[in-house]
């Protein structure tokens, strides 16, 4: 039977603050595959329901408010490593998980936390620098790289896909599309990587081709904790290259098999292999 959790996922876990009386006097469970109740047609239900949800009488965003003080804690945490993330939309996307899930709000967060700070650490060893180093073409269509990134100062990298030998496809960061670009002028710092992925070369071409074809013109998201879903609307850097791999050809790229993908996760996976480090 579809439960309400359900229907708040379908409005993308925004109808925190309306009371639930309000969507049962409306028949919203007919939006959800059961009859409506009180004779309310669904396309009225709806309508109202965009009206709270959207317009101006919207509820205002999630936020750690309502968790407990060690998950708060945890959040705050994870909002304070990924500058660019907002409290509110971590939270959102941590409660959609958990409601798909089963897991707990609190185990999500501590896990993610936990994970945030293995990439911090994994990343450690490269320092700040410009970018001033060409990375140049693949050995292969579906080669992957991985170089330093910080943001606010803090450094979880950034990778790309080859989706051929001479083009990179990527999701360069906040208010930016990903994009396909030219390896020839891509510049990035010390200590960047280049790596194929050890399958067979017609996997890495499905992978390739698969980020060109599907995975351009996506909206940015911050959010890394819970980023490993293959069809998002938006898309981070790591999020973009394990998706390719995972969905064209069921390879998962996440290093250690976490709740989040990280770019330094997919430097450290079994799946793939150094052939160039840029120094």
């Amino acid at each position: 039977q579809p439960s309400w959790d359900a229907f708040r996922e379908v409005l993308g876990g925004t109808t925190s603050g309306i009371p639930r009386w309000f969507f049962t006097f409306l028949g919203v469970k007919s939006l959800v595959g059961m009859p409506p109740l009180y004779g309310t047609h669904p396309t009225i239900a709806l309508v109202a329901i965009s009206i709270l949800t959207f317009g101006s009488l919207s509820p205002a965003s999630a936020t750690t408010e309502t968790l407990s003080p060690a998950a708060q804690k945890q959040a705050q945490a994870l909002v304070a490593e990924s500058p660019e993330l907002t409290e509110s939309a971590l939270v959102n996307d941590v409660e959609v998980y958990s409601a798909s899930t089963g897991v707990s709000v609190e185990s999500v967060l501590r896990q993610a936390s936990s994970e945030s700070a293995q990439s911090i650490e994994a990343a450690s060893s490269s320092k700040k620098g410009k970018r001033t180093k060409k990375i140049g073409n693949a050995k292969h269509k579906g080669d992957v790289f991985v170089t330093p990134a910080f943001t606010g100062g803090v450094n979880h990298g950034h990778t790309g896909i080859y989706s051929a030998k001479p083009t990179i496809v990527e999701a360069p960061g906040t208010g930016k599309k990903s994009r396909s670009t030219s390896a020839s002028s891509y510049k990035v710092p010390k200590k960047s990587y280049k790596m194929d992925v050890k399958t067979s070369q017609t996997k890495r071409n499905k992978a390739g081709s698969y980020a060109y074809n599907k995975l351009r013109g996506k909206k940015y998201s911050a959010n890394f904790a819970v980023n490993k879903k293959t069809g998002s609307a938006k898309m981070n850097c790591s999020q973009l290259v394990w998706a390719a791999y995972k969905a064209s050809v069921k390879i998962d790229l996440d290093g250690n098999g976490g709740l989040g993908v990280y770019p330094y996760n997919i430097k450290d996976s079994k799946h793939t292999h150094i052939y160039k480090t840029i120094k």
